[in-house]
């Protein structure tokens, strides 16, 4: 073997260590990036799993907690379920206040029954004046009548026009139906039965639903 080959010979051992140097470095620099990712990805599931155990326990907190609600929110609650409390008065057809025979639904003494107590049904429902939408848009330009109440007030509770509610009289349940508006209902917890006559009024406190 001649000088010149020798001399190639170790050029190329030369060259080809430092190749493979070269490519070891580049795979141990690469494994070292991957054990590192390896890793931050297992530091991941890890908070993963601890994030599903705290979800975990926070439901199970949840489910096993009973909601309480103060005394006082309570009785606020309870009001609004057993329905307005309102003092239930009468009127009847020439009674002191000019009441007629007709309604401000439109509907009158014609169309209706009378119970054994002398109040006025419509369709077996106890005939109801109240504080309503319709007497608020009233407006004869006289003053009168509905027309002294058409600003609302935040303390009153509107119905419409038969709309139909149950009334608590002396612990028993009607069905009623508001077939007409009433001026001390528009700025008083009241609401009027309609009668027949001066014998069948009543005056005391219900419930209204």
């Amino acid at each position: 073997m001649t000088f010149n080959q020798i001399r190639r010979r170790i050029i190329f051992i030369i060259i080809t260590f430092f190749i493979i140097s070269m490519l070891a470095t580049y795979n141990n620099r690469k494994l070292a990036e991957y054990e590192d990712q390896a890793e931050l990805l297992e530091q991941l599931q890890q908070e993963l799993d601890n994030t599903q155990a705290h979800t975990s326990t926070l439901y199970d907190i949840i489910e096993q907690t009973e909601l309480v609600v103060p005394i006082a929110e309570q009785s606020t609650i309870e009001s609004v379920k057993s329905g307005l409390k309102l003092r239930l008065t009468s009127y009847h057809p020439n009674d002191k206040t000019g009441s007629g025979t007709c309604t401000g639904s439109g509907k009158c003494i014609d169309d209706f029954t009378v119970n054994s107590k002398g109040w006025y049904l419509y369709k077996g429902k106890l005939v109801l004046a109240g504080a309503t939408n319709e007497c608020l848009r009233a407006n004869n330009g006289n003053g009168k009548g509905c027309s002294k109440y058409n600003v609302r007030k935040d303390d009153i509770t509107y119905f419409n026009y038969y709309d139909e509610v149950v009334i608590t009289i002396d612990g028993v349940d009607y069905d009623g139906i508001i077939l007409d508006s009433c001026g001390e209902s528009m700025k008083k917890y009241i609401i009027d039965l309609f009668v027949k006559d001066k014998a069948s009024i009543v005056d005391m406190k219900v419930e209204v639903e």
